[in-house]
């Protein structure tokens, strides 16, 4: 399968359930997309198997499909699902971490060290992207004085 076949979500979803590790030797390795041991893709009832019930959740419609879309508040992470699906994974809590062992708090210098092989990007002062080459799927470190503030798993359906 080609890594240019996969441009929606629709692509990526079976990709990511069915040929993980192809992805391993082009960029970052599609087991890293997640935080908290949380990943994209998940519906509501995995995240509460996983998480536990949201401490709070709110219903509103995505902006750029129209569907109805869920913001979800955890203990530890907040996730943003459309169509009972997880686009969206974000945490600022330092006692969860990546696949790698990234944590919030951790210096970006560490974040570029754990993450080298897979060529992270800094796009801005403030924000490494890790992406899997060929999709729209990313693991983003944001930082404010060299140390990282959030992590953020996504898939840029829009």
């Amino acid at each position: 399968m080609r890594l240019s076949v996969i441009a929606s979500w629709l692509p990526i979803t079976l990709f990511i359930l069915t040929r993980p590790a192809i992805l391993a030797a082009e960029g970052l390795p599609v087991n890293h997309l997640q935080v908290a041991g949380v990943s994209l893709i998940q519906d509501s009832e995995e995240l509460s198997r996983h998480l536990g019930r949201p401490i709070a959740s709110h219903a509103t419609t995505d902006r750029a499909t129209g569907e109805a879309a869920t913001i979800s508040i955890f203990r530890n992470l907040t996730a943003y699902l459309v169509a009972d699906e997880t686009m969206r994974l974000k945490t600022t809590d330092p006692s969860v971490s990546t696949v790698a062992g990234a944590k919030v708090g951790d210096s970006v210098a560490r974040v570029l060290e754990l993450y080298e092989p897979f060529e992270p990007e800094i796009v801005s002062p403030g924000q490494v992207e890790l992406c899997v080459k060929g999709s729209r799927a990313c693991l983003v470190f944001y930082s404010y004085r060299d140390q990282v503030t959030a992590i953020e798993v996504l898939l840029d359906y829009g």
